[in-house]
């Protein structure tokens, strides 16, 4: 893959919202799996809110606000099909197949279905964080509620 040409350097990206809601256990984040595209981007703002993409590695990318230049969310390209296999944990977190009870009814899949969405936020951000970090970067991991 060509190297990334970023718009910006990671460093000039601020990361103050981040480090709130990584000290706010209350905060839910908003989620989204596109299949068509295989991506998976998780905001800790509003989804209308403004947002432009910084390519962090081949996968993973920060979502910031072009005005605060502050941290508001991650996308993972190609999630399902190459980032997922290469982290255990999160493909444990994402397969419904791996729950510990059967699925009786709809209401069984979406209390099951909030419970992974947890763990793999919390996953793809200690991932997020491994991989910001090889680069001088800190962007504490949230943990969500």
């Amino acid at each position: 893959m060509a190297e990334i040409q970023r718009l910006i350097e990671t460093s000039d990206l601020k990361t103050s919202l981040w480090n709130d809601t990584a000290k706010n256990r209350n905060i839910k984040p908003c989620i989204f799996y596109n299949d068509q595209v295989d991506a998976f981007t998780f905001l800790i703002v509003t989804p209308n809110t403004p947002k432009i993409i910084h390519y962090i590695d081949e996968y993973v990318a920060l979502l910031y606000n072009p005005e605060s230049m502050e941290v508001i969310g991650i996308r993972v390209e190609a999630f399902e099909c190459k980032f997922i296999p290469k982290y255990a944990k999160l493909q444990k977190a994402w397969r419904l197949s791996d729950s510990v009870k059967e699925l009786c009814d709809f209401g069984d899949l979406i209390i099951e279905a909030r419970k992974r969405e947890t763990i793999v936020v919390d996953e793809l951000s200690k991932i997020t964080h491994n991989i910001v970090e090889k680069q001088g970067f800190k962007l504490p991991v949230p943990e969500f509620v």
